[in-house]
Order: structure tokens, then C-alpha cells, then sequence
């Protein structure tokens, strides 16, 4: 099966393409960078597009997002809704079996995450232009993605944040920290992309799939769970995190998937919570050594 992904390099996207590519599948990742073919795995630039759609595709898979950095972003709305409306308009062109946008749970919640205004916008418009028009012969799926943790996620995102802060005997400001999350850990994830297309001849178009663990756990508990971790490999102050002293970070609510629709495909979550939680603390240590 030839699959083209786009956010192939980034934290969800290359553990999709591992694990595509180790099915035997032959996978190209739209990159901003040239890289060099890896077994099954070649990278293309944007210029190329075309052309990898002339020779015939099976599957594209969109990851690549913007979340933006202040409202109306250009490259927001060059990530999150130009460039998959010009892969749909190939996908339909080419005879592409299927496509996969990939959505997450803040566009569920759009009234609570104010901040990314910007991203839920343009995400909303793809989807809309996902299940609104009319596209023969393509199947159109929308996976929506929960929190999403594991190795290899950037040291910006907020849990390696927390834990690189606590790491470093720093002072983390945080909010109350009392919004309960469904925190999936990447390599389910990984998994659910697999599965979804495996099971390409049976899913409808049309099909939304989230993943998540469908259960929830209080993000004060996750940061706790985090510094107990921590305590066991290094000495570090437990009083350096401050609860409650970032009110403008104070976000409420119950953020759970309903996982009825992928667990129908065969998938289901295997990674605890604590044994993802582990992985990323023994990982940061290692960077900051």
C-alpha cells in the first residue's frame, strides 16, 4: 500500500510512519527538509506533490498542524486548512481510496481553549469542507485526537515542560490544575492510524474515530504522579510546584473520548498511564544529563 503523510517528522507523525513502515507499506512524508530513503520510508517536498499523486496513491494521511502564535497566523491556515484542501483535491483527482484528517479534542471544546482561536478556526473550516463536499470515490475520515503523551515529544509541550522545571530545581508556576484529561499515550495512537487503515475495505465514509483511553485523570494528579517519578531518580523540592499561582492558565472541565467507534475496529488502549509517565521522565533525565 503507498500512504503519504504529511507531519511525518513531528511526535505523532513519525511514530505513525514507523509503524506503517514496518507493516511493509511504502510511506511518503511531505517534508520541509530533504532526508535520505530509509527502507520503506522517502521524503518529498512540497514541489513534488503532484507528481507522487500522478503515480498513484492509496492512502493520505494529514497530521501536520499550526497551532499558531497570535490570531490569523498565515501559516495556520497554510497548515491546517490550505494544504489538506490541495491534497483532497488531488486525493479525489488521483483515485485515492482514502483520506485522514487528523482533528483533535480542543475543536470539541472550542469554548474552553480561547487561546487557540486561531487553530480550532481553521480546523473547523477543513472539517466542514472534509464532510460537506463531495468527493467521489474517496473515503473521508476525521480522527480526533485526546492528549497525547509518550517519548519523543518536544520539550515545549507542557509535560516535558513540567518535568524538565522540576528536573532543574526551578519554580513551576502552574494553574489549579483541575481539568481531568484523557491522556493517550503516542504509541496507542500510532496503533489506531494502523488500524483505521487496515480496516480500509469495512470503515464508511464519513467516519469519525476518537482515540483516546476514554477514561480521565485529574492533570494536578498527572504533575503529582510526574514528581514522585522524578523523586525516585533525583533529589528535587516537591514545594517548587506552585498550584494556583498561574490563574490565567485555569482551565475547567472533563475533556474524555468516546472510543466506542475505533474500539469497534479492533483497537483499544494498552499503555498506562504510569508506564508512559516513567518513560518520559527517564527520557528528559537523559537529555538534561
Amino acid at each position: 500500500m503507498k500512504i503519504l503523510i504529511t507531519g511525518g517528522t513531528g511526535f505523532v507523525g513519525s511514530k505513525v510512519v514507523e509503524k506503517l513502515a514496518i507493516a511493509a507499506n511504502s510511506v511518503l512524508v511531505l517534508s520541509r527538509t530533504r532526508r535520505e530513503k530509509n527502507n520503506n520510508v522517502e521524503y518529498i517536498g512540497r514541489d513534488e506533490i503532484y507528481q507522487v499523486f500522478e503515480k498513484g496513491l492509496d492512502v493520505v494521511i494529514h497530521i501536520a498542524t499550526e497551532y499558531g502564535r497570535g490570531d490569523n497566523s498565515p501559516s495556520t491556515k497554510a497548515t491546517n486548512y490550505d494544504l489538506p484542501s490541495y491534497l483532497l483535491k488531488l486525493s479525489e483527482i488521483f483515485d485515492v481510496k482514502l483520506f485522514l484528517n487528523t482533528d483533535s479534542f480542543y475543536v470539541r471544546h472550542k469554548h474552553t481553549f480561547h487561546h487557540m482561536d486561531e487553530y480550532i478556526k481553521t480546523k473547523e473550516m477543513f472539517k466542514k469542507k472534509l464532510f460537506d463536499g463531495t468527493y467521489s470515490g474517496v473515503k473521508r475520515i476525521n480522527v480526533v485526537l485526546s492528549h497525547v503523551c509518550g517519548v519523543g515529544d518536544k520539550s515545549e509541550k507542557f509535560l516535558p515542560w513540567v518535568i524538565d522545571e522540576i528536573c532543574k530545581g526551578n519554580k513551576v508556576r502552574l494553574s489549579e490544575c483541575f481539568q481531568e484529561l484523557d491522556i493517550i499515550d503516542v504509541d496507542d495512537v500510532s496503533e489506531a492510524y494502523f488500524v483505521i487503515i487496515s480496516s480500509m475495505g469495512t470503515i464508511q465514509d464519513k467516519d469519525e474515530y476518537e482515540v483516546g483511553t476514554g477514561c480521565v485523570i485529574q492533570l494536578r494528579v498527572v504533575i503529582e504522579k510526574l514528581l514522585a517519578l522524578i523523586q525516585t531518580k533525583i533529589n528535587v523540592n516537591k514545594n517548587n510546584l506552585l498550584f494556583g499561582k498561574n490563574q490565567a492558565g485555569n482551565i475547567e472541565g472533563t475533556f474524555r473520548a468516546d472510543t466506542n467507534n475505533i474500539k469497534s475496529l479492533g483497537w483499544k488502549s494498552r499503555k498506562v498511564i504510569d508506564d508512559s509517565l516513567l518513560e518520559m521522565v527517564v527520557e528528559r533525565l537523559g537529555k538534561l544529563d
